[in-house]
């Protein structure tokens, strides 16, 4: 629509571009109509957000998850050192068993007058009476293995009440006779209840990881560094005596 001067009448042309793509000017809407549209997206942003807690707290529970995989792996792996460690200490005290095998010997030769020969043949060699040899107290493989047992039974209990949280959360996500909101809190709750299984379970693997390094440390660890020591000192005085022996 164009002005007595030729010119197009303001607004006339917006208003045909809009039509031509298809945006229509709708009449203003009633009060009823504009609170009905306010309550559908109010609803809207409250399941929305009732989804993002739900993937939050599904989140959470794998994450439990893993961590419960990661320290039983840990608590294996504790197990295996502390025999390893075991061992290595069974066999320190076989070499402090040995050392003093092998002083006694070496008194022997240093009072022996036929040490020339080295044989023990003569009278001041057979009158020496011999000293007992410290027998090896065997630490004991598999020290506290019957605790492991019990705690993994333990482990194995509480396990299954989170298996059993789950399959509840999982009924109640599909449970027909809920309506959205009854259904959402009741997930909520189950959720919860899988979470504090699972930090149940992740409690007592970091009581058991703390018992197992305790016992490694007062059973093994202390007394191994102390044998250690005292070896590395009758070696160093065995080869001492030994070389002067050899020169005399």
């Amino acid at each position: 629509k164009k002005s007595t001067f030729g010119f197009a009448m303001p607004g006339a042309s917006g208003r045909n571009k809009r039509e031509q793509i298809g945006i229509v000017d709708h009449e203003p809407l009633e009060e009823d109509e504009e609170y009905q549209t306010a309550e559908l997206t109010t609803e809207d942003k409250i399941r929305n957000a009732r989804g993002d807690i739900t993937n939050t707290q599904d989140n959470t529970t794998d994450m439990l998850d893993d961590i419960i995989g990661q320290g039983a792996e840990t608590n294996k792996k504790l197990y295996a050192q502390g025999e390893q460690l075991r061992r290595a200490r069974n066999d320190m005290q076989d070499i402090k068993e040995n050392n003093e095998i092998a002083q006694e010997q070496l008194e022997k030769m240093e009072l022996c007058c036929c040490v020339a020969i080295f044989i023990s043949c003569c009278c001041c060699c057979c009158a020496k009476e011999k000293k007992p040899v410290t027998k090896r107290k065997d630490v004991g493989l598999g020290a506290g293995e019957e605790e492991r047992r019990k705690n993994e039974r333990e482990r194995v209990q509480k396990l299954r009440k989170v298996n059993e949280a789950k399959r509840r959360a999982d009924g109640l996500k599909n449970a027909e006779d809920l309506d959205e909101k009854e259904r959402f809190e009741a997930v909520a709750d189950a959720q919860l209840d899988i979470m504090n299984a699972q930090l149940d379970v992740v409690g007592d693997l970091i009581k058991v990881q703390k018992e197992e390094l305790d016992r490694q440390k007062k059973d093994v660890l202390n007394p191994l560094d102390k044998e250690i020591d005292v070896n590395r000192a009758q070696i160093k005085a065995l080869d001492r005596r030994g070389k002067n022996l050899l020169n005399r």
